[in-house]
């Protein structure tokens, strides 16, 4: 699947095209990271130049995701980014970056509801 067939087939609740709009804009400012592997997309948000605020996007299955976020991680770090925030509540996603070996705390910005430093 391409990262567009990705992010359509995962969006909920939303109009998917807004969605990618969003995401072209970002990126094209400079504003935000597109990462693909496999059926997963990871979209970074710059929110400084070591910290971004994620967003997952996947078609894979768990073993594959595992792969996946494992890949994020060492593209995240290649990019010098040292902390990863999120919004979404607690997951099956975030049991598996622990599963990982990924520490996810509770974060220290009340914007988003988790962080972890990689």
């Amino acid at each position: 699947m391409t990262p567009s067939e990705i992010i359509i087939a995962d969006t909920q609740d939303v109009d998917p095209n807004e969605v990618l709009q969003g995401i072209a804009q970002a990126v094209k400012a400079n504003k935000a990271i597109v990462f693909h592997e496999g059926n997963s997309v990871l979209v970074a948000f710059k929110l400084d130049n070591q910290a971004v605020e994620l967003h997952l996007f996947t078609k894979d299955s768990p073993i594959k995701l595992s792969k996946a976020i494992l890949e994020f991680v060492k593209k995240l770090q290649n990019a010098s980014i040292k902390t990863v925030y999120g919004t979404e509540p607690p997951t099956q996603i975030l049991q598996l970056l622990k599963n990982l070996g990924i520490e996810v705390q509770e974060s220290d910005n009340p914007k988003f509801m988790w962080m972890s430093q990689i």
